[in-house]
């Protein structure tokens, strides 16, 4: 009876051991203060710490946390931290919010299940809504000199227009690409936020659709357009490519597919193919997403053949998207058309600073 009374004490007084060296791990401030070293984020946590110490020892509480330039904010998050008796297992985390804004981007519903040991956090899973759609992402971040991050995933129906709205980089109120990745991985280093972008480097497989709405005015003009180049033979290969355009791609849905790579902060987008029931393109450019700089073309068929191009080159905010190839080449046009700018002054405005400027 003694030895069963001296076992059981053992036991219990080594389990209390274990989980007071255990707990001192979870010390909050300790933990918090590891955090804000690392990533520089700061949490406050609202309420009282929840404790359990059997079958597992966990915390519970609700928190808010943001960094100190305001490019990421969390409000309403509930983290729940959990470790078994073994003194070499990793810290489990689970956190959901409702709104993780980072950057302008919102991420609803956010759920994350993650692991933490030796200076590693393994994300098994990151959920969230996005614009329209969805992202899955799991991977690994390295809190140790490195500071190494590895992830991969997919997404599905996000909207890169509202994702440029939302990052103050563009506004395409007319057109919208809606895009979705079955698979794809990043790698970079998070020692500051330029070598966040400049060690950027991946790929991911892409789908999706592109819409380019257009108007009445827009139509009229290029019916205009078509009647003034049956006199006058340099406006011909622009009036031709406006109604290839209005006719081929505006206010019809097209399909998206191919490939993007990344190497070193510049994205590279190889032929990738945009094609309807009418008409048919490839694109292919690369953009420095440090300076947020385009330089690309698209090549349009008509029957299997490049009918025409243009060159986009510039900020992606306000590129300059010009007007060449073959048909301007035959006509002996001599300076390419910024389409955009032909688009956003109206097709009428050209028409009359054309005739102006040939009177």
């Amino acid at each position: 009876m003694k030895k069963i009374f001296f076992f059981v004490s053992f036991i219990s007084i080594t389990i209390f051991l274990i989980f007071f060296s255990i707990r001192d791990e979870f010390k909050t401030t300790k933990i918090l203060e590891k955090i804000r070293n690392h990533t520089n984020l700061i949490i406050t946590l609202k309420n009282q710490n929840k404790w359990q110490i059997y079958p597992l020892i966990s915390f519970q509480n609700e928190i808010s946390a943001y960094l100190e330039n305001n490019s990421l904010i969390i409000d309403n998050g509930i983290i729940n931290v959990t470790k078994n008796y073994w003194i070499n297992s990793p810290i489990k985390i689970f956190f959901k919010s409702p709104s993780i804004l980072y950057k302008g981007l919102n991420f609803r519903n956010s759920k994350i299940v993650s692991n933490y040991k030796k200076k590693i956090i393994s994300i098994k899973s990151f959920n969230a809504e996005l614009t329209e759609g969805n992202v899955a992402i799991n991977g690994y971040m390295h809190l140790n000199n490195t500071k190494k991050i590895s992830l991969k995933g997919s997404y599905e129906n996000i909207s890169i227009k509202k994702i440029m709205e939302q990052l103050s980089i563009a506004d395409w109120k007319r057109m919208d690409i809606e895009l979705s990745s079955p698979y794809f991985y990043l790698t970079t280093t998070n020692s500051s936020p330029e070598e966040l972008i400049n060690n950027l480097n991946g790929e991911m497989d892409i789908q999706g659709s592109f819409l380019f709405v257009s108007n009445e005015k827009e139509r009229f003009g290029a019916t205009l357009l078509s009647l003034l180049a049956n006199n006058i033979s340099d406006v011909i290969p622009v009036s031709e490519s406006i109604n290839y355009l209005l006719d081929k791609f505006s206010d019809e849905t097209s399909q998206l597919s191919g490939k993007l790579i990344v190497k070193n902060g510049i994205l590279l987008a190889d032929k990738i193919i945009l094609e309807n029931k009418k008409g048919k393109a490839l694109i292919t450019a690369t953009v420095n997403l440090k300076e947020n700089i385009i330089d690309g073309k698209i090549d349009f068929y008509k029957n299997n053949k490049i009918y025409f191009q243009t060159q986009i080159s510039g900020n992606i905010q306000n590129p300059e998207i010009l007007l060449g190839g073959k048909i301007f080449t035959e006509n002996g046009q001599k300076l390419p058309k910024n389409i955009k700018q032909i688009f956003e002054d109206g097709i009428q405005s050209f028409i009359d600073n054309f005739l102006s400027s040939d009177d």
